[in-house]
């Protein structure tokens, strides 16, 4: 669920003093001259590693970022992947984890300022394919698209305060079944907006705004316009060439006159995929989405985490 993550320090001071007590680092000067405060000139940035996780340390502030993740798989297995299944449990663990190898510095005192979160799933349909040729629009607005010369493929659609990543997990991993890889990042504006409450490192913890995260991703998710290959359906020549203009982002684009002109087109093409069956790839992700929610939103005895007050 919780994949790369930016945790900032707002005792910058102290933070840097504990680092330089306790761990090696790269910086622009002799780090021996920095442990023993013989400075007379700029030695930022501080950079150094914490298990698989960066932290930096700036003249004005100082983070930790990278993927929990890897963090969480590189100390237990010892293996820097992110590609199997992190669960409520594994993300306490890898929390509790950061907290101890940093004990002196006290985790109310962070901001969260960036966070992923989404879902790796394994298809009995190619990857390739419904990226391609499926997943076309988030709320009527284009995809940025990258394909290497591997087979790694992605779409991303830029939101506000966030963005949507949608990629060849299995491809990029050489991984010998197909994984689609579905995430959302957010930064601290919207992780901070009283939906999601994500503030400091702590709330990391709480299972409530973990599934508030969870709630905002399908609503988000819902605003993709996934759709069937039209050219496999029953459509009449008239309804695909309908349905294929209504998928080019020029088509919303334009000047519709007013916003509740363009509003009645979008109910319309809803509508019309809807009635028309070609929604299947869309609900096959969806439930696909929220089977693997319910599998590693558990405790760590295998317990489903009840929410309700």
């Amino acid at each position: 669920m919780q994949d790369n993550i930016r945790i900032y320090f707002t005792e910058k001071v102290k933070f840097e003093q504990i680092i330089k007590k306790n761990h090696e680092f790269n910086c622009t000067i002799n780090s021996n001259d920095i442990k023993n405060d013989r400075l007379e000139h700029s030695i930022y940035p501080i950079v150094g590693q914490i298990g698989t996780l960066t932290y930096v340390i700036t003249q004005n502030g100082a983070y930790i970022e990278n993927s929990l993740h890897k963090y969480h798989n590189s100390n237990t297995i010892g293996r820097d992947i992110n590609y199997n299944d992190f669960s409520y449990c594994e993300i306490t663990q890898a929390l509790n984890n950061l907290q101890k190898q940093i004990p002196e510095y006290d985790f109310i005192n962070t901001k969260i300022t960036s966070l992923e979160f989404g879902f790796n799933l394994k298809l009995e349909r190619s990857v390739q394919e419904i990226i391609k040729n499926n997943i076309l629009l988030w709320n009527f607005k284009p995809h940025y698209f990258f394909q290497d010369n591997k087979g790694f493929l992605m779409k991303k659609f830029k939101m506000s305060n966030s963005t949507f990543k949608i990629y060849d997990k299995g491809a990029q991993n050489n991984l010998d079944y197909p994984l689609l890889r579905i995430e959302i990042k957010y930064n601290h504006k919207q992780l901070r907006n009283k939906d999601l409450g994500i503030i400091t490192f702590l709330d990391l913890y709480d299972p409530k705004k973990l599934q508030s995260l969870f709630l905002n991703f399908l609503e988000r998710f819902d605003q993709l316009i996934i759709v069937d290959n039209r050219f496999t359906s029953n459509l009449s020549k008239t309804e695909k060439e309908y349905l294929g203009n209504q998928l080019e982002y020029t088509y919303w684009n334009r000047n519709f006159g007013s916003d509740s002109t363009k509003n009645r087109h979008k109910k319309k093409f809803r509508e019309f995929i809807r009635d028309n069956d070609l929604m299947t790839t869309f609900h096959y992700l969806k439930q696909k989405i929220t089977d693997k929610y319910h599998e590693l939103f558990k405790d760590c005895e295998g317990t489903p985490i009840n929410t309700s007050d």
